[in-house]
Parts: structure tokens; sequence; C-alpha cells
């Protein structure tokens, strides 16, 4: 079945589609699936999703992914608003399953990699230059890979509790300033062994760990507030508006404008 909406922008590739589909006040669709598996990032406005006995609803910056096959429908309520979708071919998913990677039940997001990775796709659709078909295949490979970590069952046994202990002490005082003293003492282990430890199960440190929370925070506070980006910095736990706007760069590969632009209204 055909993406429902009105397409305002779209480009096609021997594996991907990618599409800027506008829906109207109080747009409903009836249950229906797609052959293909997608993944949708809603750009503005708030889509109410029914799909397997649930409903779930995502925002500006909210994104979800569907399997092949999977029913649904969609509820646009108010003054409706816009999705940016990623269609995934069967030869696209034949690849994935290649890695023994089985992308079989739906997955959402609110914020992190995932939707950097899609805003990323979507200003490639915006703004295509002759790297574009490169670039836009790079991220749907790292945007599949995140899919999988998320819907992969996690292995048990293999990380320490200890360091769940500070994953979540990260997780929970991500705003104020932690020191790797403060880590190691919550994990009970010397710092050289938590910082080894990150490495070896995370494939970041502490530091970068704490970083991507922080920007993740803040990429939320700049779609769905009307806070200044110095307020949203310190709320976040920055030092100050500069380093917020360099660290939020490294981290998403945009400016906080820039990431600010994409869920921007659109009349």
């Amino acid at each position: 079945m055909p993406y429902l909406g009105r397409t305002l922008r779209s480009c096609r590739s021997e594996q991907l589609c990618l599409t800027e589909l506008q829906y109207g006040p109080h747009f409903k669709s009836r249950p229906h699936s797609h052959e293909h598996a997608f993944c949708y990032l809603v750009l503005e406005g708030e889509c109410a999703q029914t799909y397997a006995d649930r409903t779930r609803t995502c925002h500006s910056s909210g994104m979800a992914f569907h399997p092949p096959g999977s029913t649904h429908s969609d509820h646009w309520p108010g003054s409706g608003g816009r999705k940016f979708i990623i269609d995934f071919s069967a030869r696209w998913m034949d690849r994935i399953r290649e890695c023994s990677i089985n992308l079989d039940r739906p997955v959402e997001f609110r914020g992190g990699v995932p939707v950097w990775l899609a805003a990323h796709l979507y200003r490639e659709l915006r703004a295509p230059d002759h790297i574009s078909p490169l670039a836009i295949e790079g991220l749907a490979l790292e945007l599949s890979a995140q899919f999988a970590r998320q819907t992969t069952p996690k292995q048990t046994g293999r990380r320490p509790p200890w360091l769940d202990r500070v994953v979540d002490l990260i997780e929970s005082c991500f705003r104020e300033p932690l020191t790797l003293e403060q880590m190691a003492r919550e994990g009970g282990v010397h710092k050289v062994h938590l910082v080894t430890a990150f490495r070896q199960h995370l494939q970041c440190t502490p530091f970068d760990f704490l970083r991507r929370r922080r920007v993740q925070f803040a990429s939320g506070k700049l779609v769905n507030s009307q806070a200044s980006r110095l307020d949203i910095a310190l709320e976040a736990g920055f030092t100050d508006q500069s380093h917020f706007c360099k660290v939020f760069k490294s981290v998403t590969g945009m400016t906080p404008t820039q990431y600010q632009q994409i869920f921007a209204r659109r009349h």
C-alpha cells in the first residue's frame, strides 16, 4: 500500500526511498500495512499510531520503526503535521539479515542517535548534491544498526552489575557536574578500570556517555520548548552556550540552529 498523505518531496534509489509527507487537520487512516519495512520521523505536529493493540503518540522529533507487513493506523489531531519516511526495500532487509540481524518488531525512539541520523537523512533529501546517494546509504546503514541494537535481546552476564550502577548514576544526574571520582565510587572500582570497562562494553568513555546524554536532553528541548539556547544549555548541564554549541555539533554533526530548523513549522 502506498504511503498516505500529500508528498512534499521524495527521492528513490534501488534499495531506499526517502519521502516527506504532509497530513491535513484531523487526518485519520484505516488500519493498513506496507510491503516494506519503514521508519518515520515526525517533523511537525503529533501522530497517534495504533498497532498490535497498542497506541503510541510521537511528537516532533519522535521516531518509530515498523517491520514489513505490520498493521497500523494513524491519527493526526488538530492541525495535522508532517513526517519523514524512510522505506527499506526487501533487498535492503535481505542485506541486513546476511549480518544475522532480524528486524522483526516495531521500536520507538524519543531522541538520541537514531533521531540524529534520521535528521541527517532528511537534510540530504532537502538539499541533495552529487555525494547524497553515498551519504544516504551510509546513514541508512548506521540507522539500521541502531534499530538492531534496540530490537535484539541484550546478552546477559556480559556487563558487570557495577557498570550498570554507574550508567544509572549518569542517567539520573547528567545535568550535575559529575566527576570521574564520583562515578568510580558509585561502581566501587578504580578510575582506570571504570574507563576501560566503558570502552569495552559501551564503546565510549564515561564523559562521552555523559555528553551524549546531555545533548539528547537538549535536542528535545530545542524542538519542544520555547526556551533560549542559553537556558537550554545551562539546564542540560553545560557551562555556557558556546560550550553547548561546540559539543552539540561534535555529537550530532549539526549546530543547534540547524537541528531546530529541521523541525520548524513550514507554511
